[in-house]
C-alpha cells in the first residue's frame, strides 16, 4: 500500500470520528401548568390564561406558586443535554417593587391541572376558583383525594435555577446547569418528570407576578422550555459504516496495482 493509500484509510477513519454525534434543539409548550393559593386552599387554575408566584397585595400570607411539566419524551435516549432554558412572559405585576428573584424548583411527585378557571381571561385572576376533580391545590395534588406530604408542594429545597423578574410585558428566562441535570435525569429515566414549582417573594406582602400560562390566548407569550441537546450515533452503526467505506477504499487502490 503506498503512502497515498495510507492518508486515504486515515482520513475516512477521521470522517468516521467527526460524526459520532448530532445537535438537535427541542422547543416545547407545557404539557400541564396550575397556580395553588395558600389563603385558598381549594382552589386552582387549571386552565386560566395565567400562572401566578408570590403574595398577593393583601397579606404575606396570601401566597401563590405555579406548576408547570413538560414531555420531554421526544428527546432519544442516550442523548446528551447540553443546555436548558425556560422562557416566561410577564403579563402583570405589583408595582412598586423592585426586581425580585423567581426560583425553580423540581417537583418530586406528580400532580394535576383540571377545568378549574374556564371563561376566559377574566375568571379565576389572581384567586383562582373553586378546583375541579383532579387540579392541584394548596393541600393536595389531585383534587380531592390526593394530599402533599407538605401542603404548598413538595419539591427540592434547593433551586433548579433563578432570574430576577422586573418590569411587566417582558420575556424572563431562566437557566442553569442544575436545570439542564434535571432534564437529564428525565431523559435517562433516573428520576421521573414532574415537571417544576416556581416561587416568587414570599417574605412580604405585595410581590404577586402573573405569567402567561400555557392556555394565553397569545401563543407566543406562552412558556417555552428549549433544549439543546446531543444525540450519539449508534455505535455499531457507526464502525460498520467506516469499516465498509475503508473496505471499498483498499479495493479500489488494490484493484488500481493490479492493472
Amino acid at each position: 500500500m503506498d503512502l497515498k493509500s495510507i492518508i486515504g484509510i486515515a482520513h475516512v477513519g477521521l470522517l468516521c470520528l467527526s460524526v459520532d454525534a448530532v445537535g438537535a434543539v427541542l422547543a416545547i409548550n407545557p404539557t400541564k401548568d396550575n397556580t395553588i393559593y395558600r389563603e385558598s386552599p381549594e382552589n386552582s387554575n387549571g386552565l386560566g390564561p395565567g400562572i401566578f408566584v408570590g403574595n398577593n397585595a393583601n397579606s404575606d400570607q396570601a401566597t401563590r406558586r405555579a406548576l408547570i411539566a413538560f414531555d420531554v419524551s421526544s428527546i432519544p435516549a442516550g442523548s446528551v443535554i447540553n443546555s436548558v432554558s425556560l422562557q416566561l412572559y410577564l403579563g402583570q405585576e405589583n408595582t412598586g417593587k423592585p426586581p425580585l428573584a423567581v426560583t425553580m424548583h423540581a417537583l418530586t411527585v406528580d400532580w394535576g391541572q383540571g377545568t378549574s378557571a374556564t371563561g376566559g381571561p377574566i375568571s379565576g385572576g389572581g384567586g383562582g376558583t373553586p378546583a375541579t376533580t383532579g387540579d392541584a391545590t394548596w393541600d393536595r395534588r389531585f383534587y380531592d383525594v390526593t394530599p402533599w406530604t407538605t401542603a404548598g408542594g413538595d419539591f427540592t429545597a434547593a433551586a433548579s435555577a433563578s432570574a430576577l423578574v422586573g418590569a411587566e410585558g417582558s420575556f424572563y428566562s431562566w437557566s442553569s446547569a442544575l436545570l439542564s441535570s434535571n432534564v437529564q435525569a428525565w431523559v435517562d429515566q433516573t428520576a421521573p418528570n414532574y415537571g417544576w414549582l416556581l416561587r416568587g417573594d414570599e417574605t412580604v406582602a405585595r410581590t404577586a407576578k402573573r405569567f402567561d400560562s400555557g392556555e394565553s390566548a397569545t401563543p407566543n407569550q406562552r412558556p417555552l422550555l428549549t433544549i439543546n441537546y446531543t444525540v450519539p450515533e449508534p455505535a455499531g452503526l457507526a464502525i460498520l459504516a467506516c469499516t465498509a467505506v475503508i473496505g471499498l477504499r483498499r479495493r479500489r487502490w488494490d484493484c488500481g496495482a493490479i492493472a
